[in-house]
């Protein structure tokens, strides 16, 4: 089950300052992790790159929020917009499928279609991407989807087609992972890895933010390595040449 929160207004109070910095990158909680299987979201307001509710998840290091979508009364608004959105998202999957997808699906449906915005590629402002609603639909229309299992220590692959005068070809992998043993050193059980190789055999990493605690690292731009604390990986090629892709 995939639970929506909008980070409130109230969480902008010095005592949930990182390390005792003054900064807009603030806690949702002081002193707790963050879930890594709830789907946080913050405000963008309408035509603007303001993001009116941000955090940084110093605990657990994770991208948070994840997305940013508008709403008028702030995060509350944008919780709304997103829950609709995947309220659509279902609703167009079971009438191609005959079934709901799992909330895994629908989050990484809803983050592979979002737009950048605000500093290129994925921060610690707007996450993923700012909600689009008619692509993450058109996503499901066009079966542009996988769905699958995997067992320990194995590769899945999957091979795509990516037409000429492609600008951008965009692979997200979402999943739901159980609850850690109670003070595990790491929370993440399950650490699934996103590659993506071209035709000539160049491959591309996720993305991944500079979790260090401190402004300037939190600023840095994303860097393309391997991930061991999300349960999202992005993987984006900029003018991709066309050919068949495998994606691991």
């Amino acid at each position: 089950m995939g639970i929506l929160v909008g980070i409130g207004q109230q969480v902008k109070h010095d005592f949930f300052n990182l390390v005792g910095i003054k900064m807009q990158h603030k806690r949702l909680y002081p002193r707790m992790e963050i879930e890594r299987d709830i789907f946080l979201l913050g405000n963008i307001g309408e035509g603007t790159t303001d993001f009116t509710d941000k955090t940084d998840d110093v605990t657990g290091h994770r991208v948070k929020p994840e997305l940013v979508a508008y709403g008028e009364d702030g995060s509350s608004g944008a919780a709304a917009m997103v829950s609709g959105t995947a309220a659509l998202i279902q609703q167009a999957f079971k009438l191609k499928h005959g079934v709901l997808p799992a909330s895994a699906t629908t989050k990484a449906i809803l983050i592979n279609s979002a737009n950048d915005v605000g500093t290129a590629g994925i921060d610690f402002s707007s996450g993923y991407g700012n909600l689009n609603t008619y692509a993450a639909v058109k996503t499901v229309q066009e079966g542009r989807i996988f769905e699958s299992t995997i067992q320990s220590n194995k590769t899945q692959s999957v091979s795509i087609q990516v037409p000429v005068n492609t600008s951008n070809l965009k692979v997200t992998l979402v999943w739901t992972d159980p609850a850690a043993v109670v003070n595990a050193a790491k929370a993440l059980v399950n650490d699934l890895n996103l590659i993506v190789k071209s035709p000539d055999n160049n491959q591309w990493l996720p993305w991944v933010l500079d979790h260090r605690p401190s402004l300037a690292s939190l600023q840095l731009p994303a860097e393309r390595k391997t991930d061991t604390l999300n349960t999202v990986e992005l993987v984006t090629v900029n003018n991709p040449a066309a050919g068949t892709y495998t994606i691991e």
